[in-house]
């Protein structure tokens, strides 16, 4: 039976909720994708009544301005300092909402770009080391060709000795024949090779077997053999011809040994060579350039961002110390003149409803930090027995979410995806949580 996803997120969770969390693995690495999201913020915010309450204060500061100082300056049109101060207020206000609104912007793009730049600075970090796996790999392929040129000269010697041996084995036959027969004077005639095959070999100075070079002894010898009916070889050079072909042998046994060596080395150079190879990705230079190039970028980018929050939020400061002045000097002008003692009231309330929901927006966002944290490791602990990452998690006032092991704290990308999904369904069960509490106004 095909499930219906949509029915089921229907079924199972909240109305509030179904709109924060997927059953689509994406989706649940978009919401969690920054430890500090502005989407989480976001979501609670709309979830706990902030934003309700934020909206509220933004009406109340426009009733003061647009109403208030308004009717302020219609009642008195005459007096032209009221209406300066009243308007320069009216200004400063407007400019600190839009600084403010510029503020939390920077602040996302800060985010944003530190969160990126650390995700470079990461992937740098794996490609030096492929830097240095390259280098590793590279020293292999030099040993490796070192090996095998060692091989190849080992090779060489081996031809050599081999062909010698061939030159000096050639005739061994008729010679061993002559030495074992001297004692009974029987001529040793050479007939193991045909007379035709003897003259061709004397003319072409080649074995007719191997086809090596012939020594100017054993051309010697073929001669003798064509012009004496017996072959005739002095004791002397039979013993050396002798102990030559055995050192011969000898050296050749040798330098086999030598080669089955080096043809292992070499073979085990490959092996580290292929698994040095497969985690080693294509183009890691051009890939570490690239990445070096966006971190600088990145890095200037950030230093402009933070420039622009320092310069926004002294801006800010400058502008509310104005602000408070000429509110200051337009109380006076108020004290001063009794015929505005309802605006003054007016403006009195208005500011007394601003002060208490702000200090209630403390508050609460205390609350609901305190609870969503709370919350959100009961949840964690009923599901995830095994925690190698998530050792404890904190919510802060800023909506801002901290994971923490036992070290200390960790990013969340660095969370398996079993990890992360947890993580997300059990945020997503606190912040509903805690929404339904707080409307009901339990705790």
């Amino acid at each position: 039976m095909t499930v219906d996803r949509e029915l089921e997120i229907q079924k199972r969770f909240p109305k509030d909720l179904r709109e924060h969390f997927f059953f689509d693995g994406e989706s649940l690495d978009v919401y969690l994708k920054e430890a500090r999201s502005m989407q989480i913020k976001r979501t609670v915010e709309r979830l706990s009544g902030i934003s309700d309450i934020q909206d509220f204060i933004d009406f109340l500061s426009e009733v003061r301005t647009k109403v208030i100082y308004r009717e302020l300056r219609d009642m008195e049109k005459n007096n032209k300092r009221l209406e300066e101060i009243s308007r320069k207020i009216e200004e400063q206000e407007k400019t600190l909402k839009e600084l403010n609104t510029r503020l939390e912007e920077a602040k996302q793009e800060n985010e944003k770009v530190t969160e990126r730049l650390r995700e470079v600075v990461q992937k740098l970090q794996s490609l030096q080391d492929y830097e240095r796996l390259k280098a590793e790999l590279e020293q292999l392929e030099s040993e490796k060709q070192e090996k095998i040129e060692n091989k190849n000269r080992l090779m060489s010697e081996k031809l050599l000795l081999t062909l010698d041996e061939a030159s000096y084995t050639f005739g061994w036959k008729a010679v061993e024949e002559h030495y074992k027969l001297s004692g009974s004077k029987e001529p040793s005639i050479l007939k193991e090779i045909p007379r035709t095959a003897i003259e061709r070999m004397i003319n072409d100075k080649t074995c007719a077997v191997c086809g090596s070079h012939l020594s100017e002894e054993l051309l010697n010898l073929l001669y003798k053999s064509l012009t004496s009916e017996s072959l005739v070889i002095s004791e002397d050079y039979y013993n050396l011809l002798k102990r030559t072909i055995v050192k011969n042998i000898s050296q050749i046994r040798i330098l086999n040994e030598q080669i089955s060596v080096v043809e292992r080395e070499i073979s085990e150079l490959d092996k580290r060579l292929y698994e040095l190879s497969k985690n080693l990705p294509p183009d890691v230079s051009s890939a570490l350039e690239q990445h070096q190039n966006e971190k600088v970028e990145l890095e200037r980018l950030r230093d402009n961002i933070q420039q622009k929050i320092y310069d926004i939020t002294n801006n800010i400061k400058s502008i509310q110390k104005e602000l408070e002045q000429n509110k200051k000097e337009l109380k006076e002008m108020l004290d001063n003149n009794k015929s505005l003692a309802i605006i003054k009231r007016q403006l009195e309330f208005v500011q007394a409803l601003e002060d208490i929901l702000g200090r209630g927006l403390g508050k609460l966002r205390q609350i609901i930090s305190t609870d969503i944290t709370s919350h959100t490791k009961e949840y964690i602990n009923r599901v995830m027995w095994k925690k190698d990452l998530i050792d404890s998690i904190a919510f802060t006032e800023e909506f801002e979410l901290t994971v923490f092991d036992k070290s200390g704290a960790i990013q969340i990308k660095e969370l398996s995806g079993g990890e992360r999904s947890i993580l997300t369904l059990a945020l997503a069960l606190a912040i509903h949580q805690t929404a339904v509490c707080l409307r009901k106004g339990l705790p």
